[in-house]
């Protein structure tokens, strides 16, 4: 059987964060938050988080369902 690819699959996202974005300072929010840019703070949403390839998350992170394929340093 063939693995599921969670993130090719269309998902509402209500908030995104581009690849070419930098934020220094904590995120929360309602609904699905997709970053593919760069973190330094905490996250926390009501929703999904999908972490992308080259995205990089410096502080603790809180969601619904959290799908990581980029970097996470914290909880």
């Amino acid at each position: 059987m063939a693995k599921k690819d969670i993130f090719s699959k269309p998902v509402d996202i209500r908030n995104y964060i581009c690849s070419k974005t930098s934020i220094a300072g904590n995120i929360e929010g309602h609904g699905n938050i997709k970053i593919e840019g760069t973190v330094k703070g905490n996250i926390k949403t009501n929703g999904n988080l999908y972490i992308m390839e080259r995205a990089q998350i410096i502080g603790n992170i809180s969601a619904k369902n959290i799908f990581i394929s980029g970097i996470v340093h914290g909880n």
